[in-house]
């Protein structure tokens, strides 16, 4: 076992320290040492520390070595425009910083990741990723004080970035981590805020290289890691992870005679020797659970262990790498000597997330010219993969069909040339919509060479995709982009924008409210109407077809809960964006966009049209539109007992027995006017058969609630119809759509049920068992709506409100008798001399 005589700095206080060197060229031999139970805060300014143990956090412990409260913590500041250089001793075998199981260390810099409480900023990726949570009331460094959630651009991360960062290379010794645990020791809870961070796992030989960048030493795994800001830049030893595991928990140098055996530390809990299982062997060290909301990472492998993820012989079952923001680029250019396979970013057996972020996967050629196929190793719905990873968080580990994500590159470095950008410029602000809605998509922290890499779901590939964003240029100026969009299906990485022009046609601009009648509102013919493009533009617009008869007008609507008003008032979408040949039917306040693609061929013979469509996707036009709502009516209701033979008595009116089966049945259809008053606009015979709800009705009180129209039997949502207990439809087809444009659409809906089940129709005792029955159609509900139910009709007459003139039909019911009698029969050979049967 290695000892050392050690010039320390004992911290026992939480008082706010700073340390610096008195010479800071000159690297003094001392340890940093954080007592058990501190939560030390220190700030380095300028230190130059070169010694066996530079900084150690020594775990709390009790007689038996059971961790207790407090736990051990340090949050080191790194000063603003400090330089601050952490080196253990390489045969000495210790981390640059020391922060095993059961202590913590968070990095900062000199703007704190914390509330206006002082409390430590907790992330919520799951909620919001890639940024602060709402409520977090925070001191930004523009030195305003900030409320996440509550005003636009608010809850930005980058809002804590120090415009000056100090940094800290810290390099640990053989079989170490750079920064976390040592040999034979898991790392604790590690947080890193800000700060340039350059770290190393010395050795990058076959023997002595173990330990992680940053996690895990020999032997032992990464515990928990998350990265909120800052440049993180962390390489791996010959084993080791750049960030994560350390490698091989077995091994001939178990237990290390050479190595520290820190007395504070906990044992890994690996096995050292394998069971043969293979990639599930208890005797291999994890990654741990890593979390990048923000800022800047750079894991680099080695020869055999990941960027970020898993070490050597190693997997990570039961833990997560969940990137929700920030910039990731992992590199595995290194020479990978004695078959080393390094993967980017993963573990073996282990899940991987990105909701956010720029995260470079895929060939890339790295600074020192080697190209290198970056790859994931992640559990993806039960099985391995290397070219994907969830796009949800949380995920359900036991599915089959957790959304995967695709990359999405996007190239904007001619955007950043036009302002004699470098192209790796910090993103200040950052929106990201998919088919018009916000998609929660965490904020990367910077372009890469003018590319940002995202990873999105395959369903948001189907729809256009659309970026906002500023960033600040070399010279730290915010600039804006103009919204960039990606076409659903488009090859490439190269983002374009819309000419925008406008229609000032009034008269065609008003024709775009109306009542609903069934049919689009009407599209502008550019062909009659030629419509001249702003200068300097001054494209002529006169094409709805080309000469093949290839469409060149497309309209993409979008509903909204208003039309802006001019009084100020905005308008919030309510649903995705819709991409159609032809104008919108239904109802709602649309945003109506008319694109044109007559000069968006890029392969075109015309230099004019072939050039405008190297950065444009077309042009465009913004209108709004209104469709109304009509009136609706309930005819033709009907109701008839199912199981009677004979014709005479099946009309609901007959007295039957209330566990016999009953149809109530109607018409529900479009009234004659918009409004429903006499002398109003009609309604057309166009107007599509009413979906929604009906409500039941008997002696003018509500029965029950809403029952949902259903044109089929409703299915789940694999597409199998719901059986109930008797293998029937639990919720059979009750509505067929009839009807044409020339005499009208029309629902006709039909309800059968036992009044003996439901008690709607059942009477008291001694009632007349007389009833009249009233029906009531309802618009669809949200739900209805959300699955493509259109609301093109108003709510029919309330039965409730206006009995008169709602429709009705007499049901009547055997009444029960309020005495009933019974008798009994005395039975063959019953003794005289008992007592009478009696009840």
């Amino acid at each position: 076992m290695l000892t050392d005589t050690l010039n320390e700095l004992v911290i026992c206080g939480d008082a706010a320290l700073t340390i610096s060197n008195d010479d800071p060229a000159v690297a003094a031999n001392a340890t940093v040492w954080i007592a058990a139970g501190t939560q030390a805060r220190i700030s380095f300014d300028n230190v130059n520390i070169n010694s066996p143990i530079p900084v150690t956090i020594e775990r709390n412990r009790d007689a038996d070595g059971n961790t207790v409260s407090p736990q051990t913590s340090l949050w080191l500041t790194l000063a603003k425009g400090s330089s601050n250089t952490l080196m253990a001793t390489a045969n000495r075998r210790a981390p640059a910083i020391r922060c095993g199981e059961g202590t913590s260390l968070t990095i900062d810099d000199d703007i704190p990741n914390i509330d206006v409480s002082g409390n430590a900023i907790a992330m919520n990726p799951a909620k919001y990723p890639g940024r602060i949570p709402d409520g977090v009331t925070f001191k930004a460094a523009d030195g305003k004080t900030y409320t996440a959630g509550t005003t636009q651009g608010g809850s930005r991360l980058n809002l804590l970035e120090s415009d000056d960062p100090g940094s800290l290379t810290a390099t640990g010794g053989i079989l170490a981590a750079g920064i976390g645990g040592g040999a034979y020791e898991n790392a604790g809870r590690m947080v890193f805020n800000g700060g340039n961070l350059n770290v190393t796992a010395i050795d990058g030989s076959l023997a002595n290289g173990m330990g992680a960048g940053i996690g895990g030493g020999h032997g032992s795994c990464g515990t928990y890691m998350e990265f909120n800001g800052g440049r993180v830049e962390a390489k791996a030893s010959f084993h080791g992870a750049g960030i994560g595991g350390g490698a091989w928990a077995y091994s001939s140098h178990y237990p290390d005679t050479d190595s520290y055996l820190f007395a504070d530390a906990l044992d890994c809990g690996i096995p050292s020797t394998p069971d043969g299982s293979g990639a599930n062997d208890p005797a291999r060290t994890q990654a741990g659970d890593i979390y990048v909301n923000g800022g800047v990472v750079i894991p680099k492998a080695a020869a055999h262990g990941n960027a970020l993820g898993q070490g050597c012989v190693s997997n990570n079952k039961g833990h997560e790498i969940v990137i929700a923001g920030g910039t990731v680029l992992p590199d595995t250019s290194a020479p990978h000597s004695e078959g080393g396979d390094p993967k980017a970013i993963g573990a073996n057996q282990g899940n991987v997330v990105v909701i956010g972020g720029s995260v470079r996967i895929g060939t890339v050629t790295h600074e020192n010219g080697v190209v290198a196929n970056e790859q994931y190793q992640a559990l993806i719905n039960g099985a391995m993969s290397n070219d994907s990873a969830y796009g949800t968080y949380p995920y359900d580990p036991a599915s089959t069909s957790n959304p995967i994500v695709k990359m999405v590159a996007i190239d904007l470095m001619a955007e950043l040339e036009k302002t004699n950008s470098s192209g790796n410029n910090p993103i200040i602000d950052w929106n990201l919509q998919v088919g018009g809605m916000d998609w929660p998509y965490g904020s990367p922290a910077t372009f890469t060479n003018g590319k940002l890499y995202l990873w999105l779901p395959e369903e948001a590939m189907e729809k256009q995709i659309s970026v906002k964003l500023t960033y600040a240029d070399d010279d730290g100026n915010v600039r804006q982009v103009l919204p960039l969009f990606r076409e659903p299906g488009q090859a490439g990485d190269l983002l374009k924008r819309y000419l925008d022009f406008e229609i000032d046609d009034k008269d065609y601009l008003s024709s775009l409210t109306k009542y609903y009648d069934g049919t689009p509102l009407p599209a502008y013919d550019l062909a009659s109407k030629p419509i001249t493009t702003p200068a300097p533009d001054n494209k002529v617009l006169d094409k709805v077809t080309d000469s093949s008869g290839k469409q060149l007008i497309e309209y993409r609507y979008q509903p909204h809960d208003r039309i802006p008003g001019d009084n100020g008032e905005t308008a919030a979408p309510t649903g995705p964006e819709t991409s159609s040949t032809t104008m919108p039917v239904n109802v709602g306040a649309l945003k109506i966009t008319l694109v044109s693609k007559q000069y968006a061929d890029e392969s075109s013979s015309d230099a004019e049209i072939a050039e405008f469509a190297k950065s444009y996707w077309g042009h465009r036009a913004v209108m709004w539109g209104r469709v109304m709502p009509i009136a609706s009516q309930v005819r033709d209701l009907a109701a008839e007992w199912v199981d009677e033979t004979d014709a005479g008595q099946k009309p609901g009116g007959n007295p039957h027995p209330s566990d016999q089966s009953l149809k109530v049945s109607a018409v529900i259809e479009r009234a004659k006017t918009v409004d429903g008053q006499d002398g109003s606009e009609p309604t057309k015979p166009t107007c599509a058969a009413p979906e929604g709800r009906v409500q039941l009705y008997v002696d003018g009180e509500p029965v029950g609630g809403p029952i949902e129209l259903r044109f089929e039997d409703k299915k789940d949502e694999k597409g199998n119809v719901i059986l109930g207990e008797d293998g029937k439809p639990a919720f059979p087809q009750n509505a067929v759509r009839a009807g044409d444009d020339g005499a009208g659409h029309y629902t006709q809906f039909f309800y059968t049920f036992k009044p003996s089940e439901t008690d709607h129709l059942v009477p008291s005792v001694g009632a007349e068992g007389r009833h009249e029955v009233s029906l009531k159609f309802l618009p669809p509900d949200e739900g209805q709506q959300a699955s493509g139910a259109p609301a093109n009709f108003l709510e029919s007459i309330d039965p409730a409100e206006d009995p008169d003139a709602a429709p009705k039909v007499e049901v009547a019911i055997d009444p029960i008798d309020p005495n009933p009698t019974t008798k009994l029969e005395t039975p063959d050979g019953f003794d005289p001399a008992l007592p009478p049967p009696s009840i």
